[in-house]
């Protein structure tokens, strides 16, 4: 008989370590401040996209339609605003996997529409990325195990 050694299976790796609990404040906390950088980002981008329009139309009627270029500005600030606002309304729904990319799209969109003139939604875009990955929104979005937004089963009972 030809018995041919057998290499012996390594044993399985730890399991990773959970994350320390996150309180339902502290998430709360957080959410409400990332509402507020999507809020204050959609003002300050409704003014500049309202301000560029009216002086897309001066520039354009002073300079017979030449000026008119300019109009292409104001789009960056309107679909900023309007994705930041459907960011909002994500955030009060509440947050599921598929949001994640959709709200980091909006905070890097914030920074993008600093070709319109305005820091503040410059900043506020870096913000938003800054909060997107602190460990409470984190949790949130992908239900992580024992924190807010939990959505696995629970583990099987032991023989």
């Amino acid at each position: 008989m030809d018995e041919t050694p057998q290499t012996p299976t390594p044993p399985p790796p730890p399991p990773p370590e959970r994350p320390r609990g996150i309180s339902e404040s502290e998430t709360a906390g957080d959410l409400q401040t990332l509402r507020t950088f999507y809020l204050v980002s959609a003002i300050v981008n409704g003014i500049a996209a309202i301000g560029w329009a009216l002086t897309a139309v001066i520039v354009g009627v002073t300079t017979c339609g030449f000026g008119c270029i300019v109009v292409v500005i104001p789009i960056f600030a309107v679909v900023a605003l309007y994705m930041d606002v459907e960011s909002i309304r994500r955030i009060d729904r509440g947050l599921g996997a598929g949001d994640s990319s959709f709200l980091l799209s909006t905070a890097i969109l914030d920074i993008v529409a600093g070709i319109c003139g305005s820091v503040v939604p410059i900043v506020f875009g870096v913000l938003e990325i800054v909060w997107l990955y602190r460990p409470a929104i984190q949790a949130k979005f992908y239900g992580l195990p024992g924190q807010p937004g939990d959505q696995s089963p629970p583990p099987p009972a032991a023989r």
